[in-house]
């Protein structure tokens, strides 16, 4: 946590979180609940030796279906209990991550929502101490200013100092041009500094000591409706200056905008997955072309190579682009104020792309309409929907989790990174080629894409651990790796990241812990009604699903 921060450190305990909830339940899933599947579901699986293993191996009316209550409900309490037992070391550490958070830092704030006429310094300083402490409370107001003239001559500035840095002979037009400007941008810094006239409606106030500007949090925090909010600010080298000038009447139509543009961008996705996991299946795609069924037919091992790659590679690398798209979105509409306060918008909305497409896409397969239709008529027939159609899907995410093995073997490699270091470095020294290099894509490799990819990991792992047990130990491999590969990343090859203190850690086990209780949860009362020709309970992967009695039963 010293050197790298806890974020890091807590994307690592997740890993760690994760082998152990695998470790618990794969014990008993594949040491007891295997065999049973094994010995006594009666052969539904045939000559389908992998689902022998699993529910696909059980045939309708099995009494052994009943034996899954117990294994279901032992999923979700193993799960609770560890995912809790983990928050409470995460808060050790985060009490010493807040104990250790140095001044100024620790007694800062950000207040935005200023009303005209008191965003000024003097001004804030009498509201805070004559109005709510009625003591001197404030050490430092710095009002952020209007720097919407400065901004283009402070970076046409720093692309010329980048050419000056450059290999060769010396360009005189560029000094005389930087040291033009230096000059310009130093008499506008002295204005801008001098007058009021360009102070906007945020500032960032330092105060005496940390038990007042907690007390300030609390009062102004965005919940509460006052004049003023006051945030946690991200750290100084992390904010984001243009989205403190943001005009909030226009900011308004602007967060419409992107929402329009997410959602577009959900629609533009949703028919390249759904066509993707249509030709995830050979045999329904050799029975529309002939040509590839011959072909098939004379080399055999064709159908293992593509049912056990083509749609989990697919699907990997359709999802490796989304990041990209969504930061896009993301830095063109809505305010963000900081680059760690980015990625945990991108780990909310990437994990939830991530559950609809990866996860809960098999649902809906090629009938796009025809289930949307259901869906919209009956919303809660999707728990019937996913328990007809998730456990035929065990084998994707079967294939889907060693894949996903590659993406950190190619993370390690940090090829992107290797890349741009040789292109730079034709061009500038050694050293100063390294720090242009870095960091690595924060898009793709940032700690909110991560985080999200390493939740959706576990949440598959639990959704079909009682389904098909080997995934359990597929899911303990996957976190081992993501423990050593990121360690040595973190400690030994990237650079320092801005921290939020775990913030990402709370998000991931927030998510998996209402997950494991939507995907687990049952009326038990429904067991005495379940048809016995039915799959019982709605048993879906999702283990033990609601169920509704006055849905049709699934069949």
């Amino acid at each position: 946590m010293q050197y790298i921060g806890l974020d890091q450190v807590m994307l690592i305990e997740f890993n760690n979180l994760g082998m152990r909830i695998t470790a618990m339940l794969g014990l008993p899933l594949f040491g007891c609940l295997a065999p049973l599947h094994l010995l006594y579901g009666g052969n539904a699986a045939g000559d389908d030796n992998l689902s022998k293993l699993g529910m696909a191996n059980v045939v309708h009316g099995s009494q052994l279906v009943w034996a899954h209550a117990f294994f279901a409900w032992y999923v979700v309490a193993i799960t609770q209990f560890l995912i809790f037992d983990a928050m409470k070391r995460f808060m050790d550490l985060r009490a010493r991550w807040l104990a250790d958070m140095s001044a100024p830092r620790a007694t800062t704030l950000l207040v935005e929502e200023i009303p005209e006429g008191k965003n000024t310094e003097a001004e804030m300083r009498r509201y805070f101490d004559d109005l709510v402490f009625r003591r001197p409370s404030v050490r430092v107001v710095q009002v952020v200013k209007d720097t919407s003239e400065l901004d283009p001559l402070l970076e046409r500035l720093k692309v010329l100092r980048l050419e000056l840095e450059k290999k060769g002979p010396e360009k005189p037009s560029i000094l005389a041009e930087v040291a033009g400007l230096e000059a310009s941008t130093k008499m506008l810094q002295e204005q801008i500094d001098t007058t009021d006239e360009l102070n906007t409606f945020n500032a960032f106030v330092t105060f005496r000591d940390r038990q007042d500007a907690t007390i300030v949090l609390k009062i102004f925090s965005p919940d509460d409706e006052e004049e003023i909010v006051a945030t946690v600010p991200p750290a100084p080298e992390d904010i984001i200056w243009r989205d403190l000038l943001a005009d909030p009447l226009r900011q308004t139509l602007r967060d419409y905008l992107g929402m329009a543009c997410i959602a577009g961008l959900f629609f533009s996705f949703l028919p390249c997955i759904v066509g993707l996991s249509a030709i995830t299946d050979l045999e329904s795609v050799r029975a529309k072309m002939p040509a590839l069924d011959a072909f098939v037919g004379r080399h055999p091992a064709v159908q293992s190579l593509w049912n056990g790659l083509l749609g989990g590679v697919a699907i990997i690398i359709m999802m490796s682009m989304l990041p990209t798209f969504l930061m896009m979105v993301f830095r063109a509409f809505w305010v963000n104020r900081g680059e760690c306060f980015l990625q945990q918008r991108l780990q909310y909305y990437y994990f939830w792309f991530l559950i609809v497409f990866v996860l809960l896409i098999t649902a809906i397969g090629s009938s796009l309409i025809e289930t949307s239709a259901k869906l919209i008529e009956h919303p809660t027939m999707v728990f019937a929907l996913l328990a007809n159609t998730l456990p035929k899907s065990t084998h994707f995410y079967l294939n889907y989790l060693p894949i996903q093995w590659t993406t950190h073997a190619i993370g390690l490699t940090r090829n992107s990174t290797l890349f741009k270091f040789f292109l730079k470095k034709r061009f500038y020294e050694e050293r100063r080629a390294l720090e242009l290099a870095e960091p690595e894509d924060q898009d793709y490799f940032g700690m909110g894409s991560r985080s999200a990819r390493f939740t959706l990991t576990l949440v598959i792992t639990l959704v079909f651990s009682t389904l098909s047990p080997l995934i359990v130990v597929l899911g303990w491999v996957e976190f081992f790796l993501g423990r050593i590969v990121y360690s040595y990343l973190f400690m030994y090859a990237e650079t320092r990241k801005a921290d939020l203190g775990g913030a990402f850690f709370c998000a991931a086990a927030q998510e998996c812990s209402a997950w494991t209780l939507h995907l687990h949860h049952t009326d038990d009362r429904s067991a005495a009604r379940a048809d016995r020709h039915s799959l019982p309970w709605c048993h879906s992967s999702m283990h033990l699903s609601v169920h509704d009695p006055d849905l049709p039963q699934v069949r």
